[in-house]
């Protein structure tokens, strides 16, 4: 419901505004009133939203950048029902996307290093009488005891009365990444290199909020210029009624993602940057122009 209502506040403009060369694929059918009447008879009441203003949500992404038009949004529950509008789209060249508001990549990621813990762990459980499992699994605890503790390198961010303008917190975030992502056990390759853009300062009644862009890319000989880039968004929120003392409070999120994090309790791992720039390759080829 949150998302929905930060999705309704958007002012991106439409995809076909901002890339008028841009041209939908004449293979796909017009949505029609027949279409609209089979999936209502297919889902029960509720379920199918033609209305424009409930359709909206569905229609922006999540870091509100694109902007579509659909005049239909189904709802199925079971399989038989995605099977069924998926099998009726494809008969009637009807142009879907799927999408799921528990989707995560964050999510799907922790869910494999969990998968990956338990099944070492029932190893080491199942055969107690080898020697070099043990010697192992005591190497392995050892060495991620020594990345937490040598990953915790210290970034003490600004006072509030340190904070002074927007300079601040690119050398800030600067020296986050540099310490916390780049050269900590784990960090990411140097392949990777990154640019911070300060986007814009919202005032509001309580507190400043300062919003930065920190966009990570791999650049080559052959392609100086990527074509894919990952974005990363920071917000340092600088209070008004808070004694001047204490430090300023630092979110960020990644695109595509729904989590979003405090530095103090956030791990780097480099996989998440791949696994955007990989799904932004297989959106991007997927595009007829």
């Amino acid at each position: 419901m949150w998302s929905q209502t930060i999705r309704r506040l958007s002012t991106s403009a439409l995809t076909r505004v901002r890339h008028p060369k841009l041209r939908r694929s004449t293979h796909y059918a017009t949505l029609t009133d027949k279409d609209v009447s089979f999936f209502e008879r297919l889902l029960s009441s509720g379920r199918t939203i033609t209305n424009p203003d409930e359709c909206l949500p569905f229609n922006i992404d999540y870091i509100k950048s694109c902007q579509g038009q659909s005049q239909l949004v189904l709802r199925p529950k079971t399989v038989d029902e995605v099977q069924a509008i998926l099998r009726y789209c494809n008969e009637h060249q009807l142009a879907s996307l799927d999408q799921s508001e528990n989707y995560d990549t964050f999510a799907h990621e922790a869910h494999s290093i969990v998968d990956l813990l338990v099944q070492q762990s029932l190893t080491h459980v199942n055969d107690t009488n080898d020697t070099e499992n043990h010697v192992e699994r005591g190497r392995f605890i050892e060495l991620e005891n020594d990345a937490k503790i040598s990953g915790q390198a210290s970034v003490q961010w600004p006072k509030i009365s340190e904070f002074t303008n927007e300079k601040v917190g690119v050398e800030k975030i600067n020296e986050y990444i540099e310490k916390e992502w780049k050269k900590a056990p784990g960090g990411h390759d140097l392949c990777w290199l990154y640019a911070i853009d300060f986007i814009e300062k919202k005032t509001l009644e309580f507190n400043d909020l300062y919003i930065y862009r920190v966009r990570y890319s791999i650049p080559t000989r052959r392609q100086p210029i990527p074509r894919q880039t990952i974005s990363i968004y920071f917000t340092i929120d600088v209070s008004k009624v808070q004694p001047k003392n204490l430090p300023v409070k630092v979110l960020f999120a990644l695109e595509t993602m729904r989590v979003i994090y405090e530095p103090a309790k956030f791990r780097f791992r480099q996989n998440w940057l791949q696994a955007i720039v990989l799904l932004k390759e297989k959106m991007a080829n997927g595009i007829d122009f």
